[in-house]
């Protein structure tokens, strides 16, 4: 994998930290792609351009130097120069004309407002490339803006069905029914696209549109089983339409379904996947399900075990470690705390941003006497972009308190 490629990873994760860090540990052409990156994460077009600039100019690969462009073209978008953006992401397709690149500059192209075009040059990357799930919600996002609402719902199903961890482009479907449908309409407009027994995928796609839009209607709780036919609907659907779908589509719909409290449905699901022969990602994170469940069911002893086989399975299984490490704080013994620290040095230093975990970490500090690193890990909280409010809000209290006590 591309540094590039390396550091978008960690920037779509909200780990602004590890992509810094892998930035910090290049050099040459791919450090200064690099940091071009991270200005434009931090919407510094001028930075971005001065750095993409450099990195044309030390030379390097034909690939690096449309990475350049692209960077360049996002850089001109950012500062208004649609035409100039255009022009430039054309420059890097002629330097790499793969479905990749291509699908950029289809991007661009939609950010200008040239949705037509977008849409010519975006249907052609996903013939060539089906599993490019940014070309599809690209498409998606342009066949919107077209009018072409059948497009549209197709490939944000298929975008989705690409990278089911990536809850994006169902929000983005969520967004398009209720432009369309004006929150109390949504409903209704998203029953108008099902008509004429949609593809499995697109099924699996417009259940969770539709659990999603119930959830923001009801204002976040999600109505319980039996209460409303509407809120019942798509978790029926997904019981039904999920099965067919690969075992990443199929675990995705059930933490969706753990997220609006219909624990059964969700184990009923599960129990249609084999885990014989699974990749250790999945079965990772079956046993992190699996843990929830005994959590829920007060068995916290059986919950800790299977985070911990979670974890052994998959260190980045961020959530595991945070539901573990949260029990052995309750118990508070010095064995619990012990675990608990091991279970949290499992986790890679490139999916420690999580606030929640920083939180449980600046505890285990907090208790052992070493003031300085919880103090470190809780303003690690604060400077956070993917911090939510709670643990800010924690991290606020905990830190009041450190200076209270004052250094161990």
């Amino acid at each position: 994998m591309s540094l590039v490629d390396q550091v978008s990873a960690s920037l779509a994760a909200g780990d602004f930290a590890a992509a810094s860090a892998l930035v910090d540990a290049a050099s040459g052409v791919d450090q200064e792609l690099g940091r071009a990156q991270l200005a434009l994460a931090r919407q510094d077009p001028k930075t971005a351009a001065t750095h993409a600039k450099q990195a044309l100019a030390l030379g390097g690969s034909a690939r690096s130097s449309a990475s350049a462009h692209h960077f360049l073209a996002a850089a001109k978008l950012f500062s208004g120069d649609a035409q100039g953006a255009i022009d430039e992401a054309r420059r890097a397709v002629g330097l790499d004309p793969s479905p990749r690149s291509r699908s950029s500059l289809g991007g661009i192209l939609l950010a200008a407002g040239r949705a037509e075009d977008a849409v010519a040059v975006l249907k052609q990357v996903v013939t060539e490339s089906p599993d490019d799930a940014e070309a599809h919600t690209n498409l998606a996002n342009a066949s919107v803006k077209t009018n072409d609402y059948g497009q549209a719902i197709q490939s944000y199903a298929r975008a989705f069905e690409c990278r089911p961890t990536d809850q994006q482009p169902i929000q983005q479907l969520v967004a398009m029914f209720v432009d369309l449908g004006k929150w109390m309409g949504a409903m209704a407009a998203l029953e108008l696209s099902r008509k004429g027994e949609p593809p499995g995928d697109v099924a699996v796609a417009l259940d969770l549109a539709s659990l999603h839009i119930v959830r923001m209607i009801t204002g976040g709780k999600y109505p319980a089983a039996g209460q409303t036919e509407d809120a019942d609907e798509p978790v029926l659907g997904l019981v039904a339409n999920a099965p067919g779908r690969p075992v990443a589509t199929r675990l995705i719909a059930a933490r969706t379904l753990i997220d609006v409290d219909r624990d059964a449905e969700a184990k009923q699901l599960l129990g249609t996947i084999e885990r014989d022969g699974l990749p250790a990602e999945h079965q990772a994170t079956m046993l992190y399900l699996d843990g929830y469940f005994a959590q829920e069911s007060g068995d916290h002893k059986r919950a800790i075990e299977l985070y911990d086989k979670a974890l052994l399975l998959d260190g980045k299984r961020v959530e595991a470690a945070i539901n573990a490490s949260s029990l052995l704080l309750e118990d508070g013994s010095p064995a619990a705390l012990e675990r608990a620290a091991g279970l949290i040095d499992r986790v890679p230093a490139t999916h420690r941003g999580s606030s929640h975990l920083l939180y449980n970490q600046a505890s285990l500090h907090a208790r052992a006497g070493r003031t300085a690193e919880a103090k470190a890990a809780l303003e690690q909280i604060l400077e956070s972009k993917a911090a939510d409010s709670p643990h800010v809000a924690r991290a606020r209290l905990a830190l009041d308190e450190l200076a209270r006590v004052g250094p161990s």
